[in-house]
């Protein structure tokens, strides 16, 4: 199961790189600078490379730049890197949320209604936030977002403000939910499904690929390439405590340094948004 996991990552890794990567080329001269920390391309022959990706920081770099170009207001490649990093991962709750921003900022109301409702589907529950978000604004009047709205607020409703589904299930252990810790709401796990963490966090996938030929749909990969079994998430602090629900979003969008989120969510109060761009600032 490892192994066949490994190699449909793989091929989703071609697939997002292909889509960023100038005339779809993977080469070593062909590197898009943002992504230079995660990529390591080593010449093999006139034909081959051997491509090295490091898949959990490939993942925050993507997300990051696409948020910077949607500050930036170039909202046509803001749309193209969120898509490419939906290939690497379909189930990026805030990748689909912020793609829906980049297509309502484009005109295309209908493909952003459908991303709003698949990344309510992933989880997404901050209807306050949908409610006053600048990017959405054209489509506040439509009765497709209006009825998104109501649908989250009877979620919020339903589960007692709880934004994580309940589970029965017994390997769950109680007061997992980072919104109510204390109440003992549903002892809870996420709503949101992502690529499991072993094969998306830290990943060093090896392949090779012709220079000058199609690349291949599946890539090689050796079979002692071991997956990691267990994710690598900053535990929490008494610190971070009275910041739990922020520093768990952030840290899904590839954030780790808790003393840097620490002391920019205090000084914007814990607005996410304001706190992404003092992160991207320093």
């Amino acid at each position: 199961n490892n192994i066949k996991t490994l190699e449909n990552l793989s091929s989703q890794v071609i697939e997002c790189l292909k889509s960023v990567f100038p005339n779809n080329q993977i080469t070593p001269a062909n590197i898009p600078s943002f992504l230079t920390s995660a990529l390591n391309l080593i010449p093999l022959s006139h034909h081959d490379i051997d491509l090295h990706i490091n898949v959990g920081q490939l993942s925050s770099l993507l997300f990051q730049h696409g948020f910077k170009l949607l500050e930036q207001k170039q909202n046509q490649k803001a749309r193209d890197i969120f898509r490419a990093l939906l290939l690497l991962n379909p189930h990026h709750t805030l990748a689909t949320y912020n793609l829906a921003c980049a297509e309502a900022l484009l005109g295309n109301d209908s493909d952003a209604l459908e991303c709003l409702r698949k990344a309510v589907s992933l989880g997404y529950r901050d209807y306050h936030h949908m409610m006053k978000d600048d990017d959405l604004q054209r489509l506040r009047n439509s009765d497709q977002f209006n009825q998104i709205i109501a649908d989250l607020m009877s979620i919020e409703t339903t589960n007692n403000g709880c934004q994580w589904r309940k589970c029965n299930s017994s390997t769950v252990p109680t007061g997992a939910c980072p919104f109510k810790p204390s109440s003992g709401c549903c002892g809870a796990i996420p709503m949101c499904t992502p690529v499991p963490a072993s094969t998306i966090d830290n990943v060093t996938t090896p392949t090779s690929v012709g220079m000058h030929s199609p690349l291949p749909t599946t890539p090689t990969v050796p079979l002692s390439s071991p997956l990691p079994t267990t994710a690598t998430t900053p535990a929490p602090s008494a610190v971070s405590s009275k910041w739990t629900t922020e520093l768990s979003i952030l840290h899904e969008m590839g954030y780790f340094d808790d003393d840097l989120l620490i002391t920019c969510l205090e000084r914007t109060k814990g607005d996410i948004h304001q706190t992404i761009l003092q992160i991207l600032d320093n």
